[in-house]
C-alpha cells in the first residue's frame, strides 16, 4: 500500500491511504521504522516538532529522536514555497505531507 502513495502528484489512493490508516497509532510504526536513527526534517520546527511529540505522549509511543532534527525554514529564512522557488526545486503539492517532506528533503540536499 505504501508504493501508490510515493508519487509527487495529488493523488486519489494517497488520500484514501491515509484516510483508511489516519491515526497516529496506526500510522506511527511506519514513520517510526522510515526515520529510524536520521535525522528529522522539517520546514516549521517550533510547531512540527511539538505535534510530533504531543502525538507520541498521547499514544505513549516512543522511537524517534525528536532532538535530531533540522529545519529549513530556519537555514533559508523563506517560507517553503518561496526556497524552494529560489532554489529550483519542484514543490508538488504544497501543504500536502508528503511533497512537503521531498522538498525539505532537496532542500537540504
Amino acid at each position: 500500500m505504501i508504493e501508490n502513495i510515493q508519487t509527487s502528484s495529488c493523488t486519489a489512493s494517497r488520500r484514501q491511504w491515509w484516510i483508511t490508516h489516519r491515526t497516529s497509532k496506526k500510522v506511527f510504526p511506519i514513520i517510526a521504522e522510515l526515520i529510524g536513527d536520521n535525522t528529522i526534517v522539517c520546514h516549521n520546527r517550533g510547531a512540527d516538532i511539538p505535534i510530533l511529540e504531543s502525538c507520541m505522549r498521547h499514544y505513549r509511543l516512543s522511537g524517534i529522536d525528536t532532538d535530531k532534527n533540522l529545519c529549513t525554514y530556519e537555514l533559508t529564512g523563506k517560507s517553503l514555497v518561496d526556497a524552494c522557488e529560489e532554489y529550483n526545486i519542484n514543490m508538488g503539492c504544497h501543504h500536502n505531507a508528503l511533497d512537503d517532506a521531498r522538498a525539505c528533503a532537496d532542500l537540504t540536499c
